[in-house]
């Protein structure tokens, strides 16, 4: 496993030096991308295809996820940027229209569930009061907005050895909401409004919903529904199993609140405090003495403070950085607008690896 991780390492050195020299779409997927992936973007002897990926996502998320990759499926990020970036876009839609057989979708076909979701439970109110140690249920996981984790796998013993165990790269654009997880299941309203449900252990998407209702504030999960509410406009409902619109759910009793969506800090029962900052550190300290036991730089401010869940038995610890706006050359006084632009984010989830993952690394 190491050997062909250095191989690609080399192969990606050598593939910066010459995609720096070009422009053509082709081109840049074939230094950058081919080698993993096939010629043609199918799948080849390091990497599945990609092709999917790209039917799926909108160029905005596109771009965001070439820029992050996959690390801990041992793909890093597209050594391209600007107008490459766009050229190799460019060329990864038409290699996907290419492969299409142009049949196209069903829409008498029901809709397929993924079995990590189909087994949904209801959330009740017995279950909103005193969630599952595993669950994250709200901005700040309970309704007494403290942004803190009863999971205590994560201490000081060990959290040296925490490391990235999956990351996605979000579209342009503020992320208001916090995501919430429960069952296993991450649900998270991206940048452009749209709304997915994620396996919280893999960052595989199970469903995702494009949004038409503007920026999102926050989400809830009640009965087998999922609320949206966004900053303006009417909270509505969506089904948490197929994101499919629902009009019969009830109606949301309480908005959730958001307060804690901002913060920065998040307490753990393992005495840990984790804490961001706009430098784009992230760190883990003990809370008795403030000693900081782990650090790591992510790619850009920290938008929304962390929060820490489990699945199997194992504890994460899941943050956004990046993402908002960021300011240009040009003069921003004239106007609120002018001299910023919206740019990327990603998420990132940590874990300390499990048997399986030292085996393979």
């Amino acid at each position: 496993m190491q050997l062909w991780r250095l191989a690609v390492a080399i192969s990606l050195a050598h593939g910066l030096s010459v995609v720096q020299a070009q422009t053509s779409g082709a081109d840049l997927f074939n230094s950058a991308c081919a080698h993993c992936h096939g010629e043609n973007g199918q799948g080849g002897p390091l990497a599945p295809s990609i092709l999917q990926r790209v039917a799926e996502t909108d160029d905005a998320e596109l771009i965001a996820f070439l820029r992050v990759g996959a690390p801990n499926r041992g793909m890093p990020p597209a050594p391209v940027t600007g107008e490459q970036m766009t050229a190799l876009v460019d060329y990864l839609r038409f290699l996907g229209a290419a492969t299409d057989s142009g049949s196209g979708p069903d829409p008498a076909r029901p809709v397929a569930v993924d079995a990590r979701i189909a087994a949904f439970r209801p959330v009740t109110d017995a279950v909103l009061q005193n969630p599952d140690d595993a669950d994250w249920l709200g901005p700040a996981r309970k309704r007494d907005g403290r942004a803190f984790s009863p999971l205590d796998q994560l201490n000081a013993a060990n959290v040296d050895r925490l490391t990235l165990a999956w990351a996605r790269g979000l579209p342009a654009g503020p992320l208001a909401a916090a995501p919430i997880v429960y069952a296993g299941i991450m649900f998270v309203a991206l940048p452009d409004a749209s709304i997915a449900a994620l396996a919280a252990a893999t960052g595989d998407v199970l469903w995702q919903r494009a949004g038409d209702a503007g920026p999102v504030r926050s989400l809830a999960l009640r009965g087998d529904s999922l609320y949206v509410v966004p900053e303006r406009g009417t909270v509505f409902a969506l089904d948490a199993r197929t994101g499919a619109p629902r009009t019969d759910a009830a109606p949301l009793d309480a908005v959730p609140r958001d307060e804690a969506a901002s913060g920065s800090v998040l307490e753990t029962a393992g005495g840990l405090t984790f804490r961001g900052g706009d430098d784009g550190r992230y760190e883990a300290a003990d809370s008795a003495s403030g000693n900081v036991l782990w650090r790591t730089i992510l790619g850009g401010p920290i938008s929304t403070g962390g929060i820490s869940y489990a699945v199997d038995g194992r504890q994460y610890v899941a943050v956004i950085a990046g993402g908002g706006r960021a300011s240009t050359e040009a003069d921003a006084s004239d106007s609120a607008d002018s001299g910023s632009i919206d740019v990327p984010g990603a998420l990132y989830v940590f874990a300390v690896p499990d048997a399986a993952t030292q085996a393979q690394q």
